[in-house]
């Protein structure tokens, strides 16, 4: 709720999703398969985030983080070749929120 100093009042409201770690991997997953990578780097990335996940589900979090930063490597030695500037940006924050988020 808003007020103004003429006295007028607003009310909005939103809703927030909050991800688990397994969710904000499977939701990077899909938006790496939108993205139409060339030369099979879809299959690459999706293959790390893969065996993250899998490291996930077994509560292996060190092993997910590293699997994760393994992604980030990727990605960063293939921006300008087979991943544009923008979509390594957004790769590259999705990512670094899950490894953050991982306890």
């Amino acid at each position: 709720m808003a007020t103004d100093d003429a006295g007028n009042n607003a009310i909005k409201t939103f809703t927030i999703t909050v991800l688990t770690p397994i969710q904000a991997d499977q939701k990077l997953v899909s938006i790496i398969n939108g993205m139409n990578l060339p030369g099979g780097e879809t299959n690459s990335l999706d293959a790390k985030l893969g065996a993250a996940l899998s490291s996930l589900n077994s509560h292996g979090n060190n092993t997910a983080k590293n699997q994760l930063n393994a992604f980030i490597n990727e990605v960063n030695a293939q921006t300008g070749k087979k991943i544009t500037q923008t979509q390594a940006a957004q790769l590259l924050q999705d990512v670094q929120y899950i490894i953050n988020s991982i306890s």
